[in-house]
């Protein structure tokens, strides 16, 4: 009969290692790694003149004037015309954007559209094309980055399924669960980490120039900030790190000869190792 066998190190290598591979994917996954800082010059390129003049355009049309809605964009101050809109960000997958449909020549059908507000699109798409009908293809580099996160993200998935396994089995093909765990933790560890460390290498490709402008260069980032992704990523590697030496720990708890005999007394099919 299978047995859930628990102990206090294990709860905490679970908790720890679920949480590394929440944090790592959902870092990698976003697209608030580079942030453009938007001014009022960007902004005018994107931005839909009625969206910032909804109110002033209603107060005048009793009057029935003759409104230039981008004269009258340009008394707003800087910082309104900023904050009506989601400046435009990338990452080693994503990148995403809000335009204003009017402005849009088209709507390309392969890219995630939203529409936000007074027709204003928000589009996502993968980070190595760039916009357009014709788009620009990231270089070597940020290719390269982008497959090898993706390499270190699949590890992590089948990490989560043996660490699922782990509290009802202890040996996969006479290997011990944990051990095997640790090892996948590791190996994706060390990949993503080489990934973090070559994506900015590649700053100098076109699809981030679209983003932070002509002056982002290799580790350069231009007219843009870095976002909260990056920063989860890093703390989710370290957690990896600590997940896969509490691996260690771990197996040696459950594999001693006191916790090997208490299992094989005890009837419950749960078992808890003091």
């Amino acid at each position: 009969m299978p047995r859930i066998i628990l102990s206090w190190i294990l709860l905490i290598w679970i908790t720890c290692a679920f949480l590394s591979i929440l944090i790592t994917i959902s870092s990698f996954l976003s697209p608030y790694w580079l942030i453009r800082i938007e001014t009022s010059e960007t902004r005018r390129l994107t931005a839909c003149p009625q969206n910032n003049l909804f109110d002033t355009v209603n107060s005048n049309n009793n009057d029935n004037i003759d409104i230039d809605l981008f004269t009258l964009n340009s008394n707003r101050s800087d910082n309104e015309l900023i904050q009506l809109i989601i400046p435009p960000s990338i990452g080693p997958w994503f990148r995403c954007q809000s335009i204003c449909s009017k402005l849009s020549d088209s709507v390309n059908n392969n890219i995630l559209n939203w529409e936000l507000f007074d027709d204003t699109l928000f589009k996502c798409q993968l980070s190595v094309w760039g916009f357009g009908a014709k788009p620009a293809i990231a270089n070597k580099l940020i290719w390269l980055s982008g497959l090898i996160s993706m390499i270190g993200c699949c590890l992590l998935c089948i990490s989560f399924i043996f660490i699922s396994l782990t509290l009802c089995k202890r040996e996969i093909c006479d290997h011990s669960v944990f051990s095997c765990t640790g090892s996948l933790l590791g190996s994706a560890d060390l990949i993503l980490l080489t990934s973090i460390i070559m994506w900015p290498a590649g700053w100098d490709s076109v699809t981030i120039r679209e983003v932070c402008g002509g002056s982002v260069g290799p580790y350069s980032k231009g007219n843009c900030s870095v976002g909260w992704a990056p920063l989860a990523s890093i703390c989710g590697i370290i957690l990896l790190l600590i997940s896969a030496i509490l691996s260690i720990a771990v197996d040696k708890s459950i594999t001693t000869q006191t916790a090997t005999r208490q299992i094989l007394l005890n009837e419950k099919s749960c078992v808890f190792l003091h």
